[in-house]
């Protein structure tokens, strides 16, 4: 953090109200007494011109009603200036052993003698120190986040927030980025906290949203804390969404089985994109059930999109049949499962090529944790939306969606989950109750406890030890999967990196 623009850029911007101020990217501007404040959530990208921006703001009618102060910061120094240009004062804290610059204390005088205010500006590692050394005693305090979200962040942040009130006994406006960068999801969820920690305002998680708050006010707003379930539907919404506007494209195809993994992602794409930019392929062979189907059909309609139906017996039967001098004899096995998946596949990528439309990967966590998936078959596509999520998870979040109608059907969430690629079968035939497995999982992956640690918490030892396994030796697998989006703690591939072999 060499300076106040990079601390600023790309989080957050906080805006002032009649006697207020003005955080953007690289400048502060001040307005009279400080005593009323207002921040936005915002996406960096539009900010694309500091110089331009910060003019803007400054020739603002709004803003031209009282002085005119901003902040101008390099690694050498940081002045406060007026809307002339010209020097008044500024403050530097830094760190003794390090160069860069870890905080900002500005104070601002104007032009009327009672006006004056002290703050501390920095991400939250930053003010974390100021609250340990008490170097300064701000009587404001701007924490700038960009934090990458997961399930339990917004909750460890409010108290994050909360302790530095209560250590600087300041009041704090925490301005968090929204948006979404390729995996990455930023909530938003700004907050304003009075110097006696009692939450003046909260914003609302994975939306752009500006108010102006009073810091001084003593009471408090009713602290409505979102479930998980729907932050997580928030996020992988919006996550989709970003992903999409920011590779410009529009169209989403993805194979629909009738299960609830693709009746999620599906769910999922069509509030993110509209039902006219997503497309359904299902893809029957001679194992799928005529109910499989039929919920495939449903959830179309619920929905509102348009599907075709590709059978893939022709194909699967010519793929056998070519290979059959090569293979003799041998008794059928799960070659040939993965050759439905791998046509499937095929089938998939051509309208994807054929009419440009992106291919929705309808993996989950619990699948990619035990390798049960089919490399360039069931693995493939441009995005995983649903990858950080456990099964038991995308059972939640699916009842979560259904809760005042049904847009899942419900048969798609109560029949026992199966892959039909062989007659009868189930996924409980090769993947123990997901209950259990995502309970084991989940203390291996998100807890990283061992093996022996799982087994004292009361799991069975052989069954540990071959879920264990199992994550293992499918590392080289999950290396080659989509890139998904995170919401969890510990995603694979951006937290949990571990070597193939």
């Amino acid at each position: 953090m060499a300076n106040i623009k990079k601390l600023a850029k790309g989080t957050c911007i906080a805006a002032a109200a009649a006697a207020g101020a003005y955080l953007t990217s690289g400048a502060v501007i001040y307005e009279g007494a400080l005593s009323r404040w207002g921040y936005v959530n915002f996406k960096p990208e539009e900010i694309l011109n500091e110089d331009y921006n910060m003019q803007k703001y400054l020739n603002n009618e709004y803003f031209r009603k009282a002085d005119d102060w901003y902040v101008s910061s390099d690694l050498a120094e940081t002045k406060l200036l007026n809307a002339k240009g010209e020097t008044l004062i500024a403050e530097v804290i830094r760190q003794p052993e390090e160069s860069h610059l870890w905080a900002v204390v500005v104070h601002g005088y104007s032009s009327r003698p009672r006006c004056m205010a002290k703050q501390a500006i920095g991400f939250y590692e930053d003010l974390k120190e100021l609250t340990k050394s008490h170097a300064e005693q701000p009587d404001i305090i701007v924490c700038c986040g960009c934090n990458i979200f997961d399930y339990n962040k917004p909750y460890s942040i409010r108290y994050r927030m909360h302790k530095i009130v209560e250590n600087l006994n300041a009041a704090l406006v925490f301005v968090n980025r929204t948006g979404g960068e390729g995996p990455f999801l930023f909530a938003g969820g700004s907050m304003a906290m009075n110097a006696a920690g009692s939450l003046l305002c909260q914003f609302p998680y994975f939306e752009e949203y500006s108010q102006s708050v009073d810091l001084q006010l003593l009471g408090s707003v009713e602290d409505e804390k979102p479930e998980a379930v729907e932050l997580v539907y928030k996020a992988l919404v919006m996550g989709l969404r970003e992903y999409f506007a920011k590779n410009r494209q529009s169209r989403a195809v993805l194979g629909l089985s009738g299960g609830i993994d693709s009746a999620l992602v599906c769910a999922l794409a069509v509030a993110a994109l509209g039902p006219e930019n997503v497309h359904g392929i299902l893809m029957p062979s001679q194992y799928s059930t005529d109910h499989s189907v039929r919920d495939a059909a449903d959830l179309a309609n619920n929905l509102g999109i348009k599907y075709d139906i590709v059978p893939i017996k022709d194909c699967f039967d010519a793929l056998r049949k070519t290979m059959k001098p090569v293979f003799g004899e041998r008794a059928e096995d799960v070659t040939e499962e993965n050759m439905q998946a791998r046509i499937r596949g095929s089938i998939l990528m051509s309208y994807s090529n054929k009419f440009g439309a992106l291919t929705l990967n309808t993996t989950n966590k619990s699948e990619a944790a035990m390798g049960y998936g089919t490399l360039y078959g069931d693995s493939c596509g441009s995005l995983s939306v649903i990858g950080d999520l456990y099964k038991t998870e995308v059972y939640q979040l699916s009842e979560w969606i259904n809760r005042e109608r049904e847009i899942i059907p419900w048969n798609s969430i109560r029949k026992a989950p199966s892959a039909e690629l062989r007659p009868g079968q189930k996924d409980s035939d090769s993947l123990p109750d997901y209950a259990v497995l995502d309970a084991i999982l989940n203390l291996h992956i998100e807890e990283q406890l061992s093996a022996e640690e799982i087994v004292e918490e009361g799991y069975d030892a052989e069954l540990v030890g071959e879920v264990l396994r199992k994550v293992r030796i499918n590392e080289w697998k999950r290396l080659q999967f989509a890139p998904q989006l995170k919401v969890s703690p510990m995603t694979f591939g951006l937290d949990r990196r571990v070597p193939i072999s």
